[in-house]
This record gives structure tokens, sequence and C-alpha cells, in this order.
């Protein structure tokens, strides 16, 4: 059985899609782009909500860190998540 909550997953999914969607349907975050940005933030938020602490590297990839874990659990994927310098980041 699985832990995973379908709706919420779903849901989590369209909410991202539509940050940057196009009316087709696809999507258009290029990196560094404001919907870019915008996404990292979503993201972040979400796992600050989830209890896990988001960290930001120096090319603005973002981990989730499990409080009394050593090493990160997640990170958004590279080719959606870089941004040119810290001050952009997602705060």
């Amino acid at each position: 059985m699985s832990d995973i909550n379908g709706e919420r997953l779903l849901a989590d999914l369209r909410t991202l899609a539509a940050i940057g969607g196009l009316p087709d349907g696809g999507v258009d975050r290029l990196a560094w782009s404001e919907h870019d940005l915008a996404g990292r933030r979503w993201f972040a938020e979400r796992m600050g909500e989830a209890g896990i602490e988001a960290r930001v590297d120096a090319a603005l990839n973002v981990f989730g860190h499990l409080p009394g874990m050593a090493a990160p659990m997640a990170r958004s994927p590279p080719s959606k998540c870089c941004a040119p310098s810290p001050s952009l980041a997602i705060r």
C-alpha cells in the first residue's frame, strides 16, 4: 500500500503546471525567468508545509532536508531550476 495521496499529487502537478502554463497545455518556465523562479518558490513552500526544510545551492537547485537526516531527500530537476544568482532565489 502506498502512502502517496494520488489526488493531492495530481492537484500539486496541475498547480505547478499552471506556473508558466500555455493555452495549448504546455508549460514555459525558461531557466531564470519569473515563471521559473515562481515554480521554485512554490516547490520550496510545499516542502515547508510538509515539514521539510528547503535548501538552495549556488545554482538555485532546491533540495529538501528533513531535520535529523544527514542528506537531502529531494530536489527540483536541474533542467527546470537554474537561476543566475542567489539574490534572485526563492525568497
